[in-house]
């Protein structure tokens, strides 16, 4: 979703503070991972969403390691 069009629903649905609010900014710096994928900070910084490949074959291997377990010490 582009800027102008979060900021027009912005204004339809929140007050005018929240819409003056809203800033964007891209930060074309690499992540420390290096493997690539997005990171969003909002609400200074109280709020982070990481999606980067690194961060997935974590959540992969976290949730896949209990099964892996039962299959090599089984």
């Amino acid at each position: 979703m582009s800027v102008t069009r979060y900021k027009d629903w912005a204004s339809k649905n929140k007050d005018a503070k929240f819409t003056s609010s809203v800033e964007v900014t891209w930060d074309s710096a690499p992540l420390a991972a290096g493997i690539g994928g997005v990171e969003l900070v909002g609400f200074g910084g109280r709020i982070s969403l990481t999606n980067t490949l690194q961060s997935r074959l974590m959540l992969a291997y976290e949730t896949r390691l209990p099964k892996l377990r039962a299959a090599l010490f089984a």
